[in-house]
């Protein structure tokens, strides 16, 4: 298939929009989160369409999300005419990580994990007319939120098949797969 990357060049991704799939005609930000040489995280954001475009045509990286399967990879096909899902990008899915990983739980959205994550998620009320501001502070939190969901989820997968990274790879792809 693919050579899934784990820890290297692995980069949590979110983007606010001004709608939802069908709706959405904008792309207000884009927010990438990663860890630094000394282990420090780091988050950028973009409002440059050319600068998403650069960051989802790179086939260098993995790129994780929540949800992005079915919005926000698709959002990007839609507005930015890059269709990560027809080839064979790099991408992990927390959405079916926690799915699988948490079955006891009965929601699985960021607002949900931030708050047992200890970060509160940022409450947005216009998807249209907000400032710029407030959307890149809510994609940037998400993107917190979610890197600490993907730690979560990749020591409980380490702890699950004995620290073998071939098979968590095998795992996620078939998660991949089915979403």
């Amino acid at each position: 298939m693919f050579n899934l990357s784990l820890k290297k060049n692995l980069f949590v991704y979110d983007i606010e929009c001004d709608g939802l799939l069908a709706e959405a005609t904008k792309i207000h930000c884009l927010s990438i989160c990663w860890k630094d040489k000394n282990g420090q995280i780091q988050t950028k954001s973009t409002t440059d369409y050319d600068e998403m475009r650069k960051f989802f045509s790179n086939k260098g990286i993995t790129r994780v999300g929540h949800y992005i399967t079915l919005y926000d990879e698709r959002v990007v096909a839609k507005l930015l005419g890059i269709d990560t899902l027809q080839s064979n990008d790099q991408i992990i899915d927390t959405t079916a990580l926690s799915w699988f990983l948490y079955p006891e739980r009965n929601k699985h959205g960021l607002e949900e994990w931030g708050i047992d994550l200890g970060i509160h998620k940022i409450e947005i009320k216009d998807w249209k007319n907000q400032s710029i501001q407030d959307y890149i502070l809510r994609c940037e939190t998400d993107t917190r939120i979610n890197f600490k969901l993907w730690e979560n989820c990749l020591n409980l997968l380490y702890q699950i098949y004995d620290n073998n990274e071939d098979e968590i790879i095998r795992f996620i792809q078939y998660l991949q797969f089915k979403l």
